[in-house]
């Protein structure tokens, strides 16, 4: 989730909180996996190569945070 820029009317806010303006401010997608998955080795896996499937979307928030789900897989 990223920060809504302060700057924005209220209208946009709303519409970014309700999904109809895309997350496309820096920083890039797939830094923020890279950043991600490098920091949960040795803690959700032992190395980032063990994730066989990774789905992401960068969207507006209220809080920034990044929300992870990890699944085991047999």
């Amino acid at each position: 989730m990223m920060p809504i820029p302060a700057s924005w009317p209220k209208k946009a806010k709303a519409a970014a909180l309700a999904g109809q303006v895309a997350a496309s401010s820096k920083p890039d997608l797939d830094n923020m996996v890279k950043a991600v998955f490098d920091g949960l080795n040795g803690i959700a896996w032992i190395d980032d190569k063990q994730v066989i499937e990774e789905s992401s979307r960068k969207m507006y928030g209220e809080e920034p945070r990044i929300e992870i789900t990890v699944d085991a897989v047999a």
